[in-house]
């Protein structure tokens, strides 16, 4: 991010043009005759020391500073510079990384705005909503939020802020709309911005428009309007040239003029010391790899792409985590790791070289823990404001050694990390895989002789798997990810249904992806599996190895399999030692319901149909009150089946939560006592507002209102507990984006304090759990080894059983949806 100042002094916040988003934009200094403080010298002093504050990156100051200056303005009855002042106050959260924080005071802002009919703020105010929503990976709220800015534009709305709006709706469209309705908005832009005078402007909207062109296809248009941005830079002194140089390297790439992209990429290197404000040091480098990669220059590429990721590691950026992948400059971290494991597994194909294996394996372990990191918003509970205030410093300060390296600076960098590591460690933020090309370096990985890790990469170009032993290492290209997602599909839907040609396809998919690797490695029992893209929703179980007179072999009949969504330097839990089992089931959900003793709804205004009243996102109050769902009777039984069978084994009397007890809040209370099992048996739908999040349904509360539990509510959470049990429809499902795999219910409640999660891919129709019965059954006999391991290997028995025994007990649909994900 950078800020900058118009004429006026008023801050005027900018986000990294690398992101393609832009960032937050503010109204210009009121006109209006009741903003009286604005000019008085003393107000003025303050926002200038406010300012400057910023600056130097010290932006708790800036903040209190700020906040101090609200409070006058407030006492004084200055709404209209206690509105501006709110909007500099939000900027420096933003610095800080409070997304919560800014967004709350923008809001009020906005509300102040509205209350006083100051329609000269409210635009600015609703674009910097917008741009925040964006910066979080929520285009839908973002877009709702920049028509309400530009239905709000009145006639003396400055051409500045048009034109910020206007680029800000053109970036938003771009995710959710047509190329028409695109382009249209990044033409009224540059329009407005002509109008203005500003060339600086005009250019970055021609930038984008430019952007738009190029990933449509027409290069030509693309050409016309990067090269507007490149004269434009050019006519205005040049000191911005270094935001048109990779872009039209890019161009030139596409157009397959390599000769021109890798000038141009080495120019936009050599003039992005003067872009470190503005552009992610490690950009240019992985631009130029790019270049050098469709040249054919494998090793000067993969020189680029480890110089980019040094850079990201350098910047600290393992401290903020991908809080959406949807966030294109999350998504371009994730190619620039993408371009180095590819370009590192193509090098071993060529020289068989073990050491770009072990590379190329090694990143992807890095950026797989990068994508588990905690939120933004969860680190912000746990780390002090100073943290994002050093956090910022210390970038400003390797910005200036890239620019111009010193002692002092180097000093300076290395004060600010030693402080950083000590808040980290006093928060308890988990250790993490650090990216080496030492050979060898993979042997960290401690591996058992009985284990094999399988590590995938799925891309759209390129897909590897990587077969690890304690001895040997061995990789392979698979076909691209559209074959691999339709195998899975195709796989899932047979074994879902029964299809008869279930066992044919499980066949073919393993043979897609296992085919090639050395039988002394898949001979291994234990199989830890690192899975990306569409293997998420693989039900590995069901995969099938062989035929013996004319039968499927399983894939579980023979190997225990543990997903992991990372391999973190952690110990593995081995879970909790009270031996506390907890259960919640066969919760109320509908106000006919005998056991229901709330207030009663009338029944006409009772809903079944819709999650979105649900939630508070549309609707009135009493439809909040009236969803429904049928009830589960039959995970009453389950939920006391699976007790008796663990209080017979351990002796320890279980904690069962039925009726109107299986809500939330009751679930939450036994995590004090460190449960060793915590088993929910309901409902799982899906979010309103993201189809993809996956939520449990609890029972209603005493107004009739739903009790529905999501990722963000349980990772939020920091309890210890050993083994997560979720029997209900699709419990473990979740959107699979680049880098961050399994973002669903599972890695939630691995990410709150689980040492392992056992949950299903579809709804199954074991309403007595009889599977989940020898589950607990062999669980409670195992012993020693991490949470994930017992659970992986008490699966592993039971659904054997299932197979041996042949006598109908379960669906033949039901035992391939279960599978345990583990967090060593």
């Amino acid at each position: 991010m950078r800020f900058a100042t118009v004429a006026t002094g008023f801050l005027l916040l900018l986000l990294p043009n690398v992101s393609s988003r832009p960032g937050s934009i503010h109204s210009l200094p009121p006109n209006s005759s009741n903003a009286f403080l604005w000019n008085d010298t003393a107000f003025r002093e303050l926002r200038q020391k406010a300012f400057d504050s910023l600056g130097k990156g010290r932006f708790l100051q800036a903040a209190a500073l700020y906040e101090h200056g609200f409070k006058v303005a407030l006492e004084k009855g200055d709404t209209a510079s206690a509105i501006r002042v709110l909007n500099n106050l939000g900027a420096a959260h933003l610095y800080l990384l409070q997304y919560r924080r800014a967004m709350q005071v923008y809001i009020r802002a906005k509300d102040l705005a509205s209350r006083t009919g100051d329609a000269e703020s409210g635009p600015a105010i609703s674009g910097n909503i917008a741009s925040i929503y964006l910066q979080m990976g929520d285009e839908k709220s973002a877009w709702e939020e920049i028509q309400q800015a530009l239905d709000d534009l009145a006639p003396e709305t400055s051409n500045a802020v048009r034109t910020r709006l206007f680029i800000l709706a053109g970036v938003i469209q771009s995710y959710v709309g047509d190329l028409d309705t695109t382009t249209r908005y990044f033409g009224a832009a540059i329009a407005a911005a002509d109008a203005e005078a500003d060339p600086a402007m005009e250019a970055q909207a021609w930038d984008h428009l430019g952007g738009v062109w190029q990933r449509a296809g027409d290069l030509d248009r693309a050409e016309i309007a990067l090269t507007n941005a490149f004269r434009l830079r050019k006519l205005n002194g040049g000191k911005d040239l270094f935001l048109s140089y990779p872009k039209l390297g890019l161009l030139r790439l596409a157009q397959g003029d390599l000769r021109s992209a890798e000038v141009l990429m080495n120019r936009a290197i050599e003039t992005s010391r003067q872009a470190s404000a503005q552009m992610p040091l490690w950009t240019p480098y992985h631009r130029r790899g790019l270049v050098k990669k469709a040249a054919g220059k494998l090793r000067e590429a993969l020189g680029d792409f480890q110089t980019a990721i040094d850079m990201v590691r350098v910047a600290r950026l393992e401290v903020i985590p991908v809080a959406s992948l949807k966030n294109s400059s999350n998504v371009e971290l994730h190619d620039v790791y993408s371009s180095f494991i590819e370009t590192a597994c193509a090098l071993y194909l060529e020289t068989r070289a073990r050491r770009y294996a072990e590379m190329g394996l090694q990143a992807a372990q890095e950026i797989r823990a990068l994508a588990l990191r905690d939120r933004v918003g969860d680190l912000e509970s746990r780390l002090p404001a100073e943290y994002w205030e050093r956090l910022a410093q210390l970038r400003a300060a390797q910005a200036a050694a890239f620019r111009n390296r010193t002692a002092a600076v180097d000093d300076r960098i290395g004060r600010l990390n030693v402080e950083l590591n000590e808040m980290e460690a006093r928060a308890g933020l988990e250790a993490q895989v650090v990216y080496s090309s030492a050979p060898g370096a993979v042997r960290d990985f401690g591996l058992d002789r009985d284990e094999l890790l399988l590590s995938f990469h799925i891309t759209p170009n390129v897909s590897v798997v990587w077969a690890l032993t304690d001895r040997d290492l061995e990789l392979r290209p698979l076909p691209p990810e559209k074959v691999i997602a339709r195998q899975v599909a195709g796989f899932q839907h047979a074994v879902q249904t029964g299809s008869a040609n279930a066992a044919a396809q499980g066949a073919e998919l393993y043979r897609t992806l296992f085919d090639g690797l050395p039988e002394q490695a898949l001979a291994r029992k234990r199989w830890k599996i690192l899975l990306d893209g569409p293997l998420y929703k693989l039900p590995f179980a069901a995969l099938v190895d062989s035929f013996e007179n004319e039968k499927p072999r399983y894939l579980v009949e023979n190997h225990v399999l543990l997903a992991l969504p990372a391999i973190l330097k952690t110990p593995g839990t081995n879970g909790c030692d009270s031996g506390l089992f907890v259960a919640a089931g066969d919760p109320i959900y509908n106000q006919a319901d005998s056991r229901w003793r709330g207030r009663r709804t009338p029944r006409a205004a009772r809903k079944t149909g819709s999650l979105f009243s649900l939630f508070g996102w549309g609707g009135d109050a009493e439809e909040s009150q009236s969803f429904e769902l049928a009830r589960l009777p039959g995970t009453g039984r389950e939920i006391r089946a699976c007790a008796n069978v663990w209080a017979a084994k351990s002796g320890v009397k279980p904690e069962l939560l039925s009726g109107a007890e299986a809500n939330w809040d009751s679930i939450r209370a036994t995590f004090a006592r460190k449960p060793a099992v915590v088993h929910i048996a309901s409902h799982v739908v899906s979010s309103p507002m993201n189809p993809e999040e996956a939520m449990i349904a609890l029972s209603l509360g005493p107004d009739g209102s739903g009790d529905f539990v999501g990722p963000l509510q349980i990772s939020a959470l920091r309890f210890q507990t050993g083994i997560v049990v979720m029997s209900g429809c699709n419990s473990g499902t979740g959107e699979a984006l680049p880098g961050a795999g399994l973002m669903g219910l599972t890695r939630a409640w691995l990410h709150g304090g689980a040492g392992a999660v056992a949950a299903t891919h579809w709804p199954v129709t074991d309403d007595e759990g009889k599977l989940l019965v020898r589950f607990y059954e062999h669980l409670h006999q195992l012993k020693g080894g991490s949470a994930g391991a017992r659970a992986a290997e008490a699966l592993h028995l039971a659904q054997r059983d299932f197979l041996k025994v042949e006598t109908g007990q379960i669906d033949a649909r039901d035992w391939p949806a279960y599978f345990v994900v583990g967090k060593e």
